[in-house]
C-alpha cells in the first residue's frame, strides 16, 4: 500500500505565502496599481525609504524559492514576506493621499 507522507508545516506555510505574494504581485499590475512597487517614489526621505521595502518584494520570491529546499530558510521567509505584507496598506494609502506617486506609466 502507498501512504500518505504529510509535508512539514513550515514548508505549506511557505508555499502559502508564495502563492499570495505571486498574486499580489500580479493584482499590483492589474487591479490595484497603488500597491506596486513602481508606486513607491516620493519627496519625502521616511515615505521614500518605504519604497526601498517594496523593491525587496521582488527578491523575496527568489528567497522563497530557495527555502522551498532550505528548512531553516522558511522561518525567516514568512517572517519577512509578514512585514513586506503589512507594509502594503500602508503604501496603498500614501498614493491615495499623494505623499507618495507612481513614477512608471
Amino acid at each position: 500500500m502507498y501512504r500518505f507522507v504529510r509535508p512539514p508545516l513550515w514548508l505549506l506555510v511557505t508555499i502559502g505565502f508564495m502563492i499570495l505574494q505571486v498574486l499580489l504581485l500580479c493584482l499590483s499590475f492589474e487591479a490595484l496599481p497603488q500597491l506596486s512597487v513602481i508606486c513607491a517614489a516620493s519627496h519625502s526621505e521616511p515615505f521614500r525609504t518605504l519604497g526601498y521595502v517594496h523593491f525587496l518584494y521582488f527578491g523575496l520570491i527568489i528567497f522563497g524559492l530557495v527555502s522551498l529546499f532550505w528548512p531553516q530558510g522558511r522561518p525567516i521567509y514568512t517572517a519577512l514576506i509578514v512585514l513586506s505584507l503589512l507594509a502594503l496598506p500602508v503604501q496603498a494609502y500614501l498614493v491615495r493621499s499623494g505623499q507618495m506617486y507612481c513614477d512608471a506609466p
